[in-house]
């Protein structure tokens, strides 16, 4: 029997986005009529003179360096699970892939505007379908209602208190790829799986098979799963980068099969993570007529 904790960044940056918002009432949650409203920029694909495949450690780790340069870019995060999660805390076996995070939005040196969907966005007073809304500008959160649990229960938007964090805080490239990108984490057992357009462009896919995947993880940290569980029994595991002829990293999964700790049914996790149209056109600004938040 073979046992690991469910690592990486991921579980860190979930656990960040549900505590760092400081104290919530207990109103009930009421669905979120609002429209997030989706950065206004248009992606575009990269130019850049394609670089030749090195090896593995190498263009890993080169790929995710020039990616964590880049203060302008898009950011895609998804973490979905189905099966018996255990110690989770989600109640019975979900029946099918649910999302429990979905992040997507960018990145404007210091300001972010991003959407939260799936149960984190639950949580914290939405729904997983129309997620919440966030932006962080010129050192100031917003959030758009209704989110009752953080005290904004109309559709318009909020300024939070300076000293209550905001979930937009978590969701930058340095601190994702930092907890990834270093000379500790040996990627030289990872092969080139193949290669793939995205983004409109050529990417190199390398891939770890289950044995490289749990020692990459177990080389990143143990952090375990958002309810605190073990993974053990690992059916599958496989991790795979995307690092493109522009130079930089443009997407990683990981998916696992297992039975948690203290379960007898196999849970399936899938995790996504994707950077892109690096120094783009984009532009994020403070909502007009945001309205201070009341003091819970």
């Amino acid at each position: 029997m073979r046992k690991i904790v469910l690592t990486t960044m991921f579980a860190a940056l979930l656990l960040a986005a549900c505590g760092g918002i400081g104290a919530t009432p207990t109103a009930t949650p009421v669905p979120p009529t609002a429209t997030p409203v989706p950065p206004t920029a248009t992606p575009v694909p990269p130019t850049a003179t394609p670089v030749p495949v090195a090896d593995p450690q190498e263009a890993i780790l080169a790929g995710l360096q020039k990616a964590g340069e880049v203060t302008t870019y898009r950011i895609e995060l998804s973490m979905s699970a189905s099966g018996d999660l255990g110690d989770m805390g989600l109640g019975e076996q979900l029946q099918g892939p649910m999302e429990l995070i979905g992040v997507s939005g960018a990145i404007d040196g210091d300001n972010t505007q991003i959407t939260m969907k799936g149960l984190f966005a639950a949580f914290l007073g939405g729904t997983p379908e129309q997620g919440i809304e966030m932006i962080n500008a010129d050192g100031k959160s917003y959030i758009r209602g209704p989110v009752p649990l953080l005290n904004a229960p109309e559709n318009k938007w909020y300024e939070l208190p300076a000293d209550q964090g905001s979930p937009a805080d978590t969701f930058s490239s340095n601190e994702i790829i930092d907890s990834i990108g270093n000379e500790e984490v040996d990627f030289s057992a990872m092969t080139v799986a193949g290669r793939e357009t995205l983004d409109g462009v050529e990417c190199t896919i390398f891939s770890a098979d289950r044995e490289a995947t749990l020692a990459l993880m177990e080389s990143l940290g143990e952090t375990g799963l958002p309810g605190g569980g073990e993974m053990e029994d690992v059916e599958r595991a496989e991790l795979r980068f995307w690092i493109c002829d522009d130079g930089y990293f443009h997407k990683m999964t990981l998916d696992f099969v297992g039975v948690p700790e203290g379960e007898s049914q196999t849970a399936e996790i899938a995790l996504v993570f994707r950077l892109y149209d690096f120094d783009g056109d984009i532009r994020i600004t403070a909502p007009a007529d945001a309205e201070p938040i009341a003091t819970p």
